[in-house]
């Protein structure tokens, strides 16, 4: 007979912040995985908290087991109720073997326990799950994902009466998400009950036996997993607020229900497969387009650190319409984190765009994710419009999405890079292996200063790799993604040592997929590298001037010095040592782009490449 092991009665908080629980009544019971759902804001973190005992300013009683153990939960202090939530708690310090019998051991007796037999032990379980990680290797070289599954691990040493897991999947790969039903499904067998908190009611049906919906603060309800299954609407109409009500009667509006419900569950369906974000977006343009009866639908994704418009995806019912918003505007409504509607009649309604046709009507609301600015979204009219307080909770419903379908992205791009940044620095490293191989074939040929040049070179290339590698590992928002401005600053750093150099850049904010930015480092880092050697051997005040602009169509390139400049005038292609060739190549071949070569009062080369071989999104 199930048991219940955790009882939440009445809970509520007070001064907690943007949300306060209102009389949570939630139970956990033995074999059961209980999936707690809701989207950003509505209390679940809150939840958390007042769990493992950071939360204190509450009301109502928490039992386990049938004791009262309100505000007496402390993560680490009992193996009874076992934490898994969204970073990793490890001990770097420690191995993995380690790391699992941690909570049996105190740290400074760590060194009496049998490392032997734990070592077998945990070897055994690495095995048994194919892991493929060491059980005496240190955590702190491990990944965010390996140190995951440590945790992962460690409860099926302990077999916990409870697990509360916050935001498992995160920073998860498919492979690794398996591994976690595996587990699940195997303490559910041995009596374990599990609350299993997420914003991904997708997961919450794949993993759950009972899924509670939250929204607010307020427990909406409750549904088993087979019918939230069989019926999904009606765990979206919890999830979204929409319910079958006396206050939506006509049957017009009832269809308009649907067609929201229906939106959600096609970007599910995009989400839970191989997609881009533009094309999920496209689809939720399209069909906000159909709800909201409007003329035309925009999103733009937006840098909070740098203030940049990434990208603006749109979609328009007729050519005729357009409705750019200028990039201080998109900020200015971001910043006021409030739904704003502008009309014709307002006095600066021309101004607030830098294109603007056949359109009287905007309306626009910022879209958050984890508390960052990431996007605007904004629908448009050909006529006058003012929205109802309904269509404007419409328009935010649907603005949520957006939000979701932006952080599935961002969670599935450092899954990817997870999965295939070894993939990835192979081949990065194999262009460069290559090119030292067609070196190598002269090699016996040159002087040792031609020696060492070419060493250089290599390691300028080297470099050029790892640049990017580094920008994406400290990208504090998990993103593939890099602005071209931050490449260009590292590839500088990383290249030029001489201090005697100046270095002039003009730099705007241009963001480049994480698969092209390998291809701009090694062709600026080729162009820099090509000043630094050749053009100042008789200077005393050299300079090097960068340049990376965004036009309307072409993103240029320009790397100049003021050096001895080439020595043939009349340069050619034919004309190009290994590294212009190279630079010329990736250009021409990888991005359908132009590279011009001039010798002024300097070496001057200019890249030319347009912005659909290189930005984030294609289409319009």
């Amino acid at each position: 007979m199930e048991q219940c092991i955790l009882d939440i009665k009445e809970l509520s908080s007070n001064d907690t912040g943007n949300v306060n629980l209102k009389e949570i009544n939630l139970e956990v019971t033995s074999s059961e995985v209980h999936a707690l759902v809701g989207e950003y804001g509505a209390g679940k973190e809150l939840v958390v908290n007042v769990l493992t005992g950071a939360e204190k300013k509450i009301s109502g009683r928490v039992f386990f087991d049938g004791i009262d153990v309100t505000n007496k939960i402390k993560i680490g202090g009992s193996t009874d109720i076992m934490f898994l939530l969204e970073e990793p708690m490890v001990a770097e310090g420690l191995t993995v073997a380690e790391n699992m019998y941690m909570l049996r051991s105190h740290s400074n007796v760590i060194k009496l326990i049998n490392h032997s037999k734990i070592n077998r032990t945990v070897k055994e379980l690495i095995a048994r799950f194919d892991l493929g990680i060491s059980e005496k290797a240190h955590v702190y070289r491990l990944s965010t994902e390996e140190k995951k599954l440590i945790e992962l691990l460690r409860l099926c040493i302990y077999e916990p009466r409870l697990v509360v897991l916050y935001e498992p999947t995160a920073n998860l790969s498919s492979k690794s998400q398996d591994l976690l039903l595996r587990i699940l499904t195997e303490l559910k067998e041995k009596g374990t009950g599990i609350l299993y908190v997420t914003n991904k009611w997708d997961e919450a049906m794949k993993y759950s036996d009972r899924i509670s919906v939250l929204s607010e603060g307020v427990l909406c309800g409750t549904l088993s997993s087979e019918e939230a299954k069989d019926k999904p609407e009606k765990l979206l109409r919890l999830i979204l607020g929409w319910k079958k009500s006396d206050s939506i009667k006509r049957e017009t509006e009832e269809i308009e229900t649907e067609d929201i419900i229906d939106a959600v569950l096609r970007a599910a369906e995009y989400l839970t497969s191989n997609y881009e974000i533009n094309d999920v977006l496209k689809m939720l343009e399209n069909y906000t387009c159909k709800i909201m009866e409007s003329d035309s639908c925009y999103v733009y994704l937006v840098d909070e650190k740098t203030r940049t418009i990434m990208d603006t995806i749109k979609h328009k019912e007729t050519e005729l319409v357009e409705a750019a918003l200028n990039d201080e505007v998109v900020m200015r409504i971001m910043d006021n984190k409030k739904l704003f509607v502008s009309n014709f009649d307002d006095v600066l309604f021309e101004k607030l765009f830098k294109s603007i046709r056949n359109t009287e009507t905007i309306v626009c609301d910022p879209v958050s994710v984890r508390s960052h600015h990431t996007a605007l979204f904004q629908v448009g009219y050909r006529k006058y419009y003012e929205p109802t307080e309904k269509q404007k909770k419409i328009f935010h419903t649907l603005s949520r999405q957006v939000a979701l379908a932006i952080d599935n992205t961002r969670l599935m791009g450092s899954s990817v890079l997870l999965q295939e940044s070894h993939h990835r620095i192979k081949n990065n490293l194999q262009t460069i292996v290559s090119l030292i191989n067609i070196q190598k074939r002269s090699l016996n040929k040159k002087t040792g200063s031609e020696v060492e040049d070419l060493l250089d070179n290599v390691v300028s290339r080297v470099k050029s790799i790892a640049a990017v590698h580094d920008l994406l590992s400290h990208d504090e928002l998990g993103r593939s993604i890099i602005n071209l401005k931050s490449l260009v600053d590292t590839i500088v750093r990383f290249n030029i040592v001489d201090g005697t150099l100046q270095v002039r850049k003009d730099l705007d904010d241009i963001f480049i997929p994480y698969d092209k930015a390998s291809g701009i480092s090694l062709t600026i880092s080729e162009l820099i590298n090509n000043c630094v050697k050749h053009a100042f051997k008789d200077l005393e005040n050299g300079l090097i001037s960068i340049s990376c602009k965004s036009f309307d169509d072409n993103v240029e390139i320009i790397v100049e010095d003021n050096g001895a400049g080439f020595p043939n005038r009349s340069f050619s292609a034919k004309d190009e040592k290994l590294g212009l060739s190279l630079a010329r190549s990736i250009v021409e071949n990888q991005f359908d782009g132009t590279l011009e070569i001039a010798s002024e009062k300097g070496a001057k080369v200019k890249i030319l490449i347009p912005k659909e071989s290189l930005l984030l999104t294609r289409g319009s």
